[in-house]
């Protein structure tokens, strides 16, 4: 027999607006396509909004393409994002070439991983962005292990505001956090002329590997488009 003191909490959580049970919580939650067509069948419409998204890999596996190809669907759809620059390895006119509408991005270059976190959760509190991007992947300042409670604030605020957030790295550092988890890994070198002495280079391939998923669609790979970074 069950108590009516566990009744009434039940009572009073199913009548509680915008708690999520079980698979529904991912099922339900809207999506902001990557604008590669073969990743966003595999996450069944792509990012999702109001949740945590980690994208590993290691240079130039394509990690920073797929960064791109996200922030400059969300632009180009009218939308706004925000890139976290831990690296400062940002390059707009890059980033311009890639199709970002760098009018509708907003570009943070904080100090260090706390100010980076930090930002991070400022911009979520603000509202209006579909996206925020934060780039932790620093070679020149060896990650300190982050505390979980900044990993549990920044999932809270990416629920409150419904934005898709993209953490992106070389190793993954979100734990628990994540509702998907994203490894690009490079399969081949491709050449604008093959034929000739000195062929040029043109970048590389790569696949994406869903490693991780709390939305119910199955794990697989898909393509992704030449790269010529990370």
């Amino acid at each position: 027999m069950i108590p009516a003191s566990s009744l009434r909490v039940a009572q009073i959580l199913s009548r509680t607006p915008g708690l999520l049970r079980g698979l529904q919580a991912g099922t339900c939650l809207p999506k902001v396509p990557t604008g590669l067509v073969d990743l966003d069948r595999l996450l069944t419409g792509g990012l999702p909004r109001g949740a945590v998204t980690e994208l590993v890999g290691a240079g130039s596996s394509g990690r920073t393409t797929l960064a791109n190809s996200v922030t400059a669907a969300v632009t180009s759809a009218g939308d706004f994002a925000a890139c976290i620059d831990l690296p400062d390895a940002f390059d707009p006119r890059h980033a311009h070439l890639a199709g970002i509408d760098i009018g509708r991005l907003l570009w943070v270059r904080p100090l260090d991983l706390r100010k980076a976190l930090q930002a991070a959760e400022h911009v979520l509190s603000t509202g209006g962005f579909s996206l925020v991007l934060l780039d932790l992947d620093d070679p020149r300042r060896p990650h300190r292990s982050i505390p979980t409670g900044a990993w549990l604030r920044l999932a809270r605020a990416a629920a409150h505001s419904r934005c898709a957030v993209l953490v992106t790295t070389v190793h993954g550092i979100t734990g628990t956090f994540a509702a998907l988890r994203l490894e690009t890994e490079r399969r081949g070198v491709t050449f604008l002329d093959g034929t000739g002495s000195f062929p040029l280079f043109d970048g590389f391939t790569s696949i994406v590997h869903l490693r991780k998923t709390r939305l119910g669609c199955a794990g697989g790979t898909a393509a992704v488009s030449a790269a010529t970074t990370a």
